[in-house]
């Protein structure tokens, strides 16, 4: 599974993206990638995710999110406290669960 991760500028989410890496690697999910950039990219970009999870410093532009996906892709806010404690796991497991359920019948 491929998971992006964006926020305004790329940086906090890029320590994030360590952590969920971390985590995957630690629970031996050798399949899981997880890459961060910043919000100006993700048009450019969704389309090589299966999940996308934003910072919550973007939920303002979430219009303008949506507006560069097709309907029902997997696009949802990383949760404030996930967010600020940089917990990879949380994270991991929310986007396992988001691509779970969108792939299945």
């Amino acid at each position: 599974m491929r998971l992006l991760l964006i926020c305004a500028g790329g940086l906090s989410t890029g320590i994030l993206e360590r952590k969920v890496n971390e985590y995957a690697k630690s629970i031996g999910d050798t399949e899981f990638v997880c890459k961060a950039h910043s919000f100006s990219r993700f048009g450019e970009l969704h389309n090589d995710f299966d999940v996308t999870l934003y910072g919550p410093q973007v939920r303002n532009q979430k219009i303008q999110v949506f507006d560069k996906c097709e309907e029902g892709y997997p696009l949802e806010q990383i949760e404030l406290l996930d967010y600020g404690t940089m917990n990879g796991k949380n994270i991991y497991e929310k986007a396992m669960k988001i691509h779970k359920s969108n792939n299945s019948i």
